[in-house]
């Protein structure tokens, strides 16, 4: 469905302009190019105040070309002797009024293509004005307003950045061929890092291994991409994967805290301390430099020290999930299983459907033989994110541990819905055949 924006009625710039366009939301994978004309053209004050004219009166539904001989003939009905063109007699005979007062969103003219805006308008825009482009970040829950290509190719590539990022991931395949076939100079610039970020996003490590081999050895990349990977592979404990792309010995103010985990997780202490000593007056109020000191504090069994700066941290930023997650593994381990839950649960009021906060309570709730709990956090789980396959084997092993094949293979069947083209559903197949074959 598509947003209404506010329309400014005859706007005289180019921001009051876009005012009246229709921005659809980012998963339509539409744009104004395929909005109605006759609905764009009905915002007019030529029409508003005479309810005229009308399509047939410009175009001729019958000639080849786009326009007809008409179409300023049905402007001057009106504007010849109430509003004179003040540039009339400087323009050539056979210039047309939508000429001036159409606004070009681009420079082809295809059919049935919105390359001009029809709605009448004292100050037009040009293909450039949309080019320039800073009035997308205006509405960041849409998909850009106008195509930025100039060329049918751009437009295809434009077309599948936009996609990947916001489609449907069962469409993502044609998308990826299409940014696959980009010209090898541009691998690196915008195909590239719409590639890597799709990965990032779904998950897919053999991809982004991909790309990494095949398009980012040995090339500069954007700081901020460089975090990104840095901070996927953290996350997925590949750490090692992660130091390639973080400076753990000098790194950025921004680079601080990753710098930290990963030099923590690769049992760097020293490097670790050094980087906390020399930045804690500059980031001590930063929560993740705070979460950083309480991994390392973890790692080197302070318990009570690193507790005591997630409890800091929740004071900085209460809304931060991960500080909660952290404070309820701490209070487990430490033996604190009701405080434990009870941070999970003041968690799960500040984002109710957090996966992480869910997950590990439903492994807590499965530790302490609260199954129907454990499964009822699990479901929500899939239902927030459902490539979570470890979700699904954890299920499936209870199904198995209580002898019950049936439901264990139909979790697997719902999983292998969502998500057919992943390998784990054969493994998961096996182990339920390997209960059967052991009994």
């Amino acid at each position: 469905w598509a947003h209404e924006l506010d329309a400014v009625d005859a706007p005289n710039n180019a921001n009051e302009h876009l005012l009246g366009f229709i921005a659809y939301e980012q998963d339509t994978l539409l744009d104004e190019r395929i909005a109605g004309q006759h609905r764009r053209f009905a915002k007019s004050k030529c029409f508003q105040k005479t309810e005229m004219p009308k399509c047939k009166q410009c175009h001729d539904p019958h000639a080849s070309g786009m326009h007809s001989v008409r179409t300023n003939t049905v402007c001057l009905e009106c504007h010849q002797s109430k509003i004179i063109c003040p540039r009339k007699n400087t323009m050539a005979a056979d210039t047309l009024c939508t000429d001036c007062h159409f606004s070009k969103i681009s420079e082809t003219a295809t059919p049935h293509k919105t390359q001009v805006d029809h709605r009448v308008v004292k100050i037009a825009t040009t293909p450039l004005f949309w080019r320039n482009i800073p009035q997308r970040k205006l509405f960041p829950d849409y998909i850009p307003i106008h195509t930025n290509a100039q060329t049918s190719k751009e437009a295809a590539l434009e077309k599948a950045r936009v996609a990947l990022k916001y489609a449907p991931d069962f469409k993502a395949p044609e998308h990826l061929a299409v940014l696959n076939e980009a010209p090898a100079v541009k691998r690196i610039s915008r195909e590239t890092i719409t590639l890597v970020r799709y990965a990032i996003r779904v998950s897919d490590t053999s991809l982004l291994q991909q790309l990494i081999d095949t398009h980012l050895k040995a090339r500069e990349l954007p700081d901020a991409l460089a975090r990104e990977l840095a901070r996927y592979f953290y996350d997925k404990e590949m750490f090692q994967d992660a130091k390639n792309w973080v400076d753990v010995t000098e790194p950025s103010l921004a680079e601080v805290a990753l710098a930290m985990g990963v030099s923590t997780a690769l049992g760097d202490f020293m490097n670790a301390a050094k980087l906390a000593q020399a930045h804690y007056r500059q980031m001590s109020g930063d929560v993740e430099f705070i979460l950083a000191l309480a991994r390392l504090e973890t790692e080197l069994n302070h318990h009570d020290i690193a507790g005591d700066w997630l409890a800091h941290g929740l004071i900085v930023d209460p809304n931060k999930t991960e500080l909660y997650l952290r404070l309820a593994q701490n209070n487990w381990t430490k033996g604190a299983k009701e405080l434990a839950m009870s941070t999970l649960q003041q968690g799960l009021q500040k984002a109710p459907g957090d996966p992480d906060l869910l997950e590990l309570r439903g492994d807590y709730s499965y530790a302490q033989k609260d199954y129907p709990d454990a499964i009822r956090d699990w479901r929500r789980v899939i239902e927030t994110d459902s490539r979570r396959i470890r979700i699904y084997e954890k299920m499936v092993n209870h199904a198995l541990e209580i002898g019950d094949r049936n439901s264990a293979r139909m979790i697997i069947q719902r999983g292998r819905g969502k998500w057919s083209k992943l390998n784990d559903w054969d493994r998961l197949e096996k182990k339920v055949d390997r209960s059967l074959r052991g009994n």
